[in-house]
């Protein structure tokens, strides 16, 4: 099995980025997805039994994949959310500065008011 990539495409930097998967997250959903195919009238609890029993036969060399899979995942979001602090604090950053000239030309403009009604 190979390591997929699990990094989602946000919509815009504006927009926290989705956690992290966990290892149960990750596994559910590939193996959900099989059993789904091979059986759609699957109830959830069904499902839910089968995948944790496919789990739990799992041997170790194979879980091994999974949690690396969830550690690339960790480093997307992670990586992610830099980002979007980033992008944030920018954001921040140019909006107050572009409010600070505004209130500067407010407070030109009434000294020129007062000193033309002289």
């Amino acid at each position: 099995m190979e390591v997929e990539d699990l990094s989602r495409k946000r919509k815009s930097s504006q927009e926290k980025p989705e956690p992290s998967k966990s290892v149960r997250e990750i596994f559910f959903e590939k193996e959900s997805e099989n059993l789904l195919e091979e059986d759609p009238d699957l109830k959830q609890r069904q499902l839910e039994k089968l995948v944790g029993d496919k789990w739990n036969g799992l041997p170790i060399e194979e879980k091994k994949k999974y949690f690396e899979m969830v550690k690339k995942d960790k480093e997307r979001y992670e990586k992610e959310l830099d980002e979007y602090y980033e992008a944030k604090k920018e954001n921040q950053l140019s909006s107050e500065s572009d409010s600070g000239s505004d209130s500067k030309k407010e407070s030109n403009s009434d000294s020129e008011s007062e000193s033309d009604s002289d």
